[in-house]
């Protein structure tokens, strides 16, 4: 009895110390697969690209819908339709854009904003003639504009600077927002190029507002951009556009131009904005496009986050820190689950249950106005479940 008293010690010793070693080496790996997670969070496009699927998803099919079209806001395009008699179509011709400012003026507009690059020029006379439209102008109006964020060369800065100058920028009247969307890209992956967000002020940018900002105060409106993520808005309930869409073309050449009441009562009280819808530029996809594989105009999404800041609605996501924080909770979560009898007696049945747990929590959030990252929790949730199965030990 004493001898076999004896091996029972030994026995439970040995236990004790392989159950050390087997702990030590589960969180050995543990922080291994944090310091994987931090270091593939810049380097590859994990947790972001499989992500975003999944909040797309949500988003084309749980954005916030009005009864009817936007009153507040109506969008002109410039087409190639617009412009094909003329010899040209980069720049947009800029006799064009003064008539449709002028219009938009005359309309009564409560904003007036150019989604255009003007960086560089075009025949004197209409440049002339938008810098004298512009300068005319009753009605606030914002210019959209570049910065340092472009890549060297891309533009010519030193001419814009000078024309927004020559226009009296800056003035209580006149205002310039940058155009920058944000498409997280990063340089060890190719971007999915979809648009989610308004590029973030970064400290070092000539324009900290955006150009939907812009436009918001110019208009008067006191409310503020909340999160730099689009909160979308899907095609109102009755079926008409999101937003009242015009041509150019009908503005000019169908006599629009000359029937000042029906300007007024099409554009008359609303931020107007002025952009080009070609098939060749400025073409953009967005979580909209799931829905259709539709790309849509800059001056569109513009629109968009004009829509958001007046409605007061915000999207939230997790900053950095955030999702490393969740991802090592859930890692740890699933490590304890994992280790559990019976959640390995009955894993179907707990596989099924955190499916639905997980699918419940991303429609929930995305009502609260966050995206929750389901591919995040999900994959790290597996990681510590496989690990929390295979470090358990079996006493026997």
């Amino acid at each position: 009895m004493k001898t076999s008293g004896f091996h029972e010690k030994l026995r439970w010793r040995y236990y004790k110390r392989e159950i050390l070693r087997r702990d030590l080496a589960s969180s050995f790996w543990a922080a291994i697969g944090i310091v994987f997670f931090v270091l593939s969070y810049n380097l590859v496009h994990t947790p972001d690209g499989p992500q975003h699927w999944s909040a797309d998803w949500i988003t084309s099919l749980l954005s916030a819908r009005h009864q009817s079209q936007d009153k507040r806001i109506a969008l002109v395009y410039i087409t190639s339709a617009t412009l094909q008699s003329l010899p040209y179509t980069e720049p947009v011709d800029r006799g064009i854009l003064a008539k449709v400012v002028t219009a938009a003026d005359q309309a009564g507009a409560k904003a007036i904003g150019l989604d255009f690059v003007f960086d560089r020029a075009s025949e004197p006379a209409k440049d002339a003639m938008l810098s004298a439209a512009i300068g005319k102008a009753r009605v606030p109006l914002v210019i959209g504009a570049l910065d340092a964020r472009s890549p060297p060369g891309s533009a010519n800065m030193n001419w814009q600077n000078d024309f927004l100058r020559s226009v009296g920028y800056p003035s209580s009247r006149l205002s310039a927002g940058h155009l920058y969307f944000d498409e997280r890209r990063n340089p060890y992956i190719i971007s999915d190029h979809v648009v989610r967000a308004i590029a973030p002020y970064d400290g070092s940018a000539a324009y900290r507002l955006s150009f939907a900002e812009a436009m918001a105060r110019a208009g008067g409106s006191p409310a503020a951009l909340k999160s730099s993520q689009i909160s979308w808005l899907l095609p109102p309930n009755d079926g008409t556009e999101t937003f009242l869409t015009l041509s150019a073309q009908n503005i000019i050449d169908r006599g629009l131009l000359a029937q000042a009441d029906t300007l007024k009562t099409l554009l008359g009280g609303r931020y107007v904005i002025i952009g080009g819808n070609f098939d060749d530029r400025d073409q953009h996809f967005t979580p909209l496009s799931i829905s259709n594989d539709a790309r849509y105009p800059g001056a569109s999404i513009h629109a968009q986050v004009l829509a958001q800041i007046l409605d007061g609605r915000a999207t939230y996501v997790p900053g950095r820190l955030a999702e490393i924080a969740i991802a090592a909770a859930v890692a740890v979560f699933g490590f304890w689950i994992g280790r559990k009898e019976i959640a390995n007696r009955y894993h179907r049945a707990a596989e099924f249950a955190a499916a639905l747990v997980l699918i419940l929590a991303t429609v929930l959030s995305f009502l609260a106005h966050f995206l929750f990252p389901f591919t995040l929790v999900f994959f790290w949730g597996m990681i510590g479940l496989v690990a929390g199965h295979y470090g358990r030990w079996k006493y026997t």
